[in-house]
């Protein structure tokens, strides 16, 4: 596998407006290298369709950083 990241997220935070806002992901980080396999698991309501929505720009995030990078 290699060591190069092809996708760092650093400290994502995603919130849906409401009263009060809802923050469904919270400072979490995560490095995805090229070639590897990942999982997200977690319970119903977790944030675990969010993180993946705002890694790939589907969501907006509210905190934090996301980089992806195409592997050459």
């Amino acid at each position: 596998m290699s060591e190069v990241a092809v996708l760092d997220a650093q400290d994502v935070v995603v919130r849906y407006p409401g009263s009060p806002p809802v923050v469904a992901v919270n400072g979490v980080s995560i490095s995805v290298s090229a070639g590897e396999t990942v999982a997200l698991v977690g319970e119903s309501g977790s944030g675990k369709s969010s993180l993946a929505r705002a890694v790939v720009g589907i969501e907006k995030i509210a905190g934090g950083r996301c980089v992806s990078v195409t592997p050459q």
